[in-house]
């Protein structure tokens, strides 16, 4: 079976994604996949699947994967289908919908699988993605994200698969020396991610462990590179207001404990295996599969972070780290000073990270699966279940598996909002017009 990637790399032209083995050099994690996915297919299962990227700039992408040159989504389904490509994958962004690209794949007889990297995407797309005959599947990348749109048609094609993670370059050779306890933060520096949390956390970090370090690896410029930067050039102006606050020095500095690395690529591996402790995004809010705690867990760092979304899928609670239960600094500080004053606990949970990274999301592990799909896709065959599996009443998880199995059973319910798009008061606002009379 043949397979197209659309990879839309016009803004990350200059980094060079030609060595997926070495790790992220420095991209979005979305960027990132659309690379190592078919580089990785093809070493582990070049019987199965041939893969081909379409991307907008073809410098620096791996020689072992065969690319072409094309400047828009909907150019590369037209590239694809002229390759004999069987499915194309892409991500459905308002780009790929403005230029039609649904319609033509419908016109070319191409089968589509969407890869939401972002779940739930705006609903006009959720729509069309559902609606749309060519589209056979959509590939969420965390499992609490499928839960959430179970009451919406587009989770009748949907599949969970996690993104992919080559350990190798992030295991230590050897057990770190380092006497100087480190906490490091891997992400972008936007409201989002969450930094301003671990900013305020850190003043009783460091009261209680006085020489702890903070290394922190990300920028304001990850996902925009040319994004203005505030007085530390490493976040919006407005941004930096937010957490300066807490780390700045009398003259306005950023404290000696506090060490900006800015955005790196792989140079960031050696600073991941010294750190005694990992923290990831302490909100939350948008992880779908996030990368940095799988990069974490692999450098053998237990994880901080707080029990939301993509988290619950990539850190295992009291195994491979601690997961707070609100986005409270002083919760967030509490976890830190925990592992930090304790060595023994810090190793335990190295160790299983490290196996639970491998035994989770390695990338032998990830091919099967998605060689599965496309076979299913292939021979046009149903979805694999897709059935509740912990967490139940997370989000109201429950109530949503609810609502799929009403609009399926009672057709005037499927026009009704799935519960992410609407409040619990508009949805019963919603039933009670069709149960109703006027």
């Amino acid at each position: 079976m043949k397979v197209g990637f659309y990879l839309r790399n016009q803004s990350v032209s200059e980094v060079d994604l030609s060595q997926p083995e070495k790790g992220n050099p420095g991209v979005g994690g979305t960027q990132f996949n659309f690379v190592t996915l078919p580089y990785y297919l093809q070493k582990h299962n070049p019987a199965d699947v041939t893969s081909c990227i379409y991307a907008n700039v073809p410098d620096h992408l791996p020689e072992s994967v065969e690319h072409r040159t094309v400047p828009r989504a909907i150019d590369a389904a037209h590239r694809a289908k002229e390759d004999g490509c069987d499915a194309f994958v892409f991500r459905q962004t308002e780009s790929t919908r403005s230029q039609g690209l649904i319609a033509a794949l419908e016109d070319l007889g191409l089968k589509g699988i969407a890869w939401g990297h972002n779940v739930p995407l705006p609903l006009p797309h959720m729509d069309a993605l559902a609606s749309s005959p060519a589209i056979r599947r959509f590939v969420v990348v965390g499992r609490e994200r499928l839960d959430q749109i179970r009451d919406h048609a587009l989770f009748q094609k949907s599949r969970c698969i996690f993104n992919g993670f080559d350990p190798s370059p992030y295991v230590p050779k050897e057990k770190s020396t380092n006497s100087t306890p480190t906490v490091a933060y891997v992400g972008s520096l936007i409201p989002a991610k969450g930094f301003h949390l671990l900013a305020e956390a850190w003043p009783s970090v460091t009261q209680r462990v006085p020489e702890a370090e903070l290394v922190v690896i990300g920028s304001g410029r990850l996902y925009d590179r040319d994004a203005e930067l505030g007085k530390w050039e490493i976040a919006s102006e407005e941004y930096e207001q937010r957490f300066r606050p807490f780390l700045s020095d009398q003259a306005g500095n950023p404290l000696p404990s506090v060490n900006f690395k800015g955005t790196l690529g792989t140079e960031k591996i050696p600073l991941l295996q010294k750190a005694n402790v990992g923290v990831v995004n302490p909100t939350g809010a948008t992880e779908n599969c996030p990368g940095s705690a799988i990069e974490f867990q692999a450098a053998k760092a237990p994880v901080v972070s707080i029990a939301e979304w993509g988290l619950l899928d990539t850190v295992k609670h009291e195994e491979t780290g601690l997961l707070v239960s609100q986005p409270d600094p002083s919760l967030i500080a509490d976890a830190i000073v925990r592992l930090l004053l304790n060595t023994n606990e810090q190793e335990e949970f190295g160790a299983q990270g490290l196996q639970f990274v491998k035994d989770t999301f390695g990338q032998e592990v990830i091919c099967t699966q998605w060689c599965e799909l496309f076979g299913r896709v292939q021979h046009d065959q149903s979805p694999i279940s897709e059935p509740i599996q912990r967490n139940l009443f997370y989000r109201d998880k429950w109530l949503r598996e609810v609502l799929r199995l009403l609009k399926k059973a009672v057709p005037r319910f499927r026009d009704v909002p799935p519960l992410f798009a609407t409040s619990k008061r508009g949805l019963v606002r919603q039933f009670l017009r069709r149960l109703l009379p006027r």
